[in-house]
């Protein structure tokens, strides 16, 4: 590290604090620097140290279009609501490099949120800005003493993938005024680096020589085969894969809510696209996913090449979710909120007790559930052959449905949508090979 990159968060042994909340020296030259960038957009959360960044972010004349969000999840609770949906296992309140990755691809999904909403409001296209997802978490010095380590990790989630830094912090050096402003620091400093690709500038960091020869760096990437690999091995943290629509980006971390439509896509044809196009008009939803399960209850895993093949017929047309769910009740589980498009028979299924443990009762129970959190189904009819050259229109008005559930399932309109063609039709014809 270079010596002019020990300014930035030089603390030596006893060293005296050197600002308070209103950012000098090297530090007002980045954020200056920083503000001046319209096109940078940031959305932070930090836990247990570093908040005096944000005083020093939003000082600064500029700070209005740079910073989209500044959160404090201090208190447990509060963490857990940001990090949803991370699984339930994830203990709030630990320092390490998983907490501050996931917190900063919160933080980076909150931004994609805004950024959207203020594209759809403002009329014209969207501009491209540069968004980063800035989530950091330290554990100071306090009283009573801790009986753990003094250490901080921070993280920063950029459209290319996710930098990690963190650092013990040598107990009884600094004040845990000195701690905390060291942790601003440090955010500042994995944010530059960010924006350079690289490691900050020779201007930002330095942490006294403790620090900086224990400082670690992780990276993680956005690029799909390489997620969709881990995801398919069981070795991500999450159930589900988010993919954007430009076919080149992926996160593990996901705050969808909107409308999906969930299918094996084997291949995606005419008929999936019109009723995608048909149900998002019907629902009024202002984001919408198609939802490919890797894993089937009768053939297994997808492999990795069969699920990028599959995902490749999206690139251009939509954002994909994979997950390991190929229940539709589970799909609902991982994606509390959202509204779901399914086929006539897909209904069917979903409304016999027989694939309830509980019975009637279970099903109900389950269901109602998932409408109190807002969850929809919307239903596409199906045609029925019924002997001697008859048909009928199967929709959901032949589907006994109990009161309790009727306010959960929607109709698709057959004048809105009817296409009497499937996967394995297409399959049939040779259009496509069944893997």
């Amino acid at each position: 590290m270079a010596a002019s990159q020990k300014q930035m968060l030089a603390f030596g042994s006893g060293a005296p604090l050197r600002m308070g909340y209103e950012a000098r020296g090297e530090v007002k030259d980045f954020i200056q620097r920083l503000h001046s960038d319209r096109r940078t957009k940031l959305v932070l959360a930090t836990t247990g140290a570093g908040s005096r960044v944000l005083a020093w972010l939003l000082n600064e004349p500029g700070a209005s279009s740079t910073i989209l969000e500044g959160i404090v999840p201090y208190n447990r609770r509060a963490l857990e609501n940001l990090l949803r949906p991370a699984l339930p296992d994830v203990v709030a309140g630990t320092v390490n490099q998983e907490i501050s990755a996931l917190m900063a691809e919160a933080c980076y999904a909150r931004g994609q949120e805004y950024l959207r909403e203020g594209s759809t409001v403002n009329s014209g296209s969207a501009p491209e800005y540069r968004l980063l997802g800035v989530g950091a978490t330290a554990a100071i010095s306090t009283t009573p003493e801790r009986k753990g380590t003094n250490r901080f990790w921070v993280s920063v989630a950029t459209k290319e993938g996710i930098h990690s830094y963190g650092s013990v912090l040598g107990k009884g050096t600094r004040t845990r005024a000195e701690e905390d402003e060291l942790v601003s620091r440090a955010i500042l400093f994995a944010l530059e680096g960010s924006l350079q690709e690289g490691r900050g500038s020779d201007r930002l960091i330095t942490i006294g020589l403790d620090v900086v020869e224990k400082l670690e760096h992780q990276e993680g990437s956005r690029n799909p085969g390489t997620l969709i690999a881990k995801f398919l091995k069981g070795e991500t943290r999450l159930d589900s894969v988010l993919i954007d629509k430009d076919g080149v980006t992926a996160t593990e971390y996901m705050r969808f809510q909107g409308l999906v439509l969930p299918g094996s896509f084997n291949p995606l044809h005419i008929g999936h696209q019109k009723l995608f196009e048909a149900a998002k008009r019907l629902s009024g939803e202002r984001q919408a996913a198609y939802e490919l399960a890797v894993v089937n209850a009768d053939k297994g895993r997808l492999s990795v090449d069969e699920t990028l093949r599959r995902v490749e017929q999206f690139r251009g047309e939509s954002q994909v979710i994979l997950t390991t769910k190929p229940l539709f009740v589970e799909k609902m589980n991982i994606l509390p909120g959202c509204c779901f498009v399914s086929g006539y028979d897909t209904a069917v299924r979903i409304l016999n007790p027989a694939y309830y443990a509980g019975g009637s009762e279970e099903m109900i129970h389950q269901l109602s559930e998932k409408a109190n959190v807002g969850s929809r189904i919307f239903v596409a009819g199906r045609i029925e052959q019924l002997g001697n050259g008859e048909s009928k229109f199967l929709t959901l008005r032949d589907i006994d449905i109990p009161n309790e559930l009727n306010r959960m399932f929607v109709e698709i309109p057959e004048a809105l949508f009817r296409e009497d063609i499937s996967s394995s039709q297409i399959r049939a014809q040779g259009r496509e090979v069944d893997t």
